[in-house]
Formats: C-alpha cells, sequence, structure tokens
C-alpha cells in the first residue's frame, strides 16, 4: 500500500439556515411587519452619540437569542437604523441604561 492510495474524505456542505430558524421564519416576518408598522420605518433609538440617520434599517432584539430571546415578539424588537444598531453593541452600558438591551439576568433574584 502506497502513501498516494488513499481515499480524500467526503465533505458534506452545512446547512445555511437550521430548521429551528426555519420554522420561525412566518413569525419573525410577522414580527418585522409589526415592527416596522410601529415605527413608520422610521429609528426607533434615535440616539445622537451614533449620528442616528433616522431611518430604519434592522430589527434589533433588546434581549438576544443568545440570552433565549424572543426573535418572534414584536416587545422585545426595535427599529433601528444601521448606526444606532451598531453603537448599541459597541456601548453597552449605554444601551442598558436606555433598555435598548436587557440581561439575561434582569428580574431574576442573585441570591
Amino acid at each position: 500500500m502506497s502513501l498516494h492510495s488513499y481515499k480524500p474524505m467526503r465533505r458534506t456542505p452545512l446547512n445555511k439556515t437550521s430548521d429551528k430558524t426555519k420554522a420561525n421564519r412566518p413569525d419573525r416576518f410577522k414580527c418585522m411587519l409589526a415592527v416596522r408598522k410601529r415605527s413608520g420605518m422610521q429609528c426607533e433609538a434615535q440616539i445622537e452619540e451614533a449620528d442616528c440617520t433616522g431611518r430604519y434599517d434592522h430589527v434589533h432584539e433588546k434581549l438576544p437569542r443568545s440570552a433565549v430571546g424572543s426573535t418572534t415578539d414584536p416587545a422585545n424588537c426595535l427599529a433601528v437604523c444601521f448606526n444606532c444598531h451598531r453603537f448599541i453593541h459597541e456601548h453597552p452600558e449605554f444601551s442598558y441604561s436606555r433598555g435598548f438591551l436587557i440581561s439575561r439576568y434582569e428580574g431574576k433574584d442573585n441570591g
């Protein structure tokens, strides 16, 4: 057996979208429509320090998905411009104090 008589590994492509995300698409779409309607296509954050453009570009989840936040609940979502969205994530202390981010531990007894 020579060193060159091996079969290369077969590569299986990764799914680009999880089954859970695919299942949530209709509800996410309804949520985005509700957020757009509520905001009037305007940025709801209006952060002056971020040089807010005033127009809606992104849907921001106040309680992130990584903290088991809902991506389909309009109460958890804000319509924000790109600049405000970036600012929210770059300045978490500011964002938590203004309610643009919610801690996964908020309201839980730490004792």
